[in-house]
């Protein structure tokens, strides 16, 4: 099975809390313990408007989801 887009692992993510992207992009620096890329990168990413992916920030970005929805489905 192919993994899903980072555009659709943001929007899940988003329809699965209903939070704005401003609260995900807190979320992401306190899962994560570091700072990260803004709430503007991060609607770019999930509307796909990115030009040039950044490697750092897809691998970020990734990580952060990973840990946010293992941390949620904890609860």
């Amino acid at each position: 099975m192919r993994e899903a887009t980072l555009s659709k692992k943001l929007l899940s993510l988003r329809k699965k809390t209903s939070w704005s992207w401003e609260r995900i992009c807190r979320e992401f620096h306190r899962v994560m313990g570091e700072e990260g890329p803004s709430h503007t990168t991060l609607f770019r990413y999930s509307s796909e408007r990115v030009k040039r992916p950044n490697v750092v920030t897809e691998r970020y970005v990734r990580q952060a989801i990973h840990k946010l929805t293992f941390e949620l489905s904890k609860k």
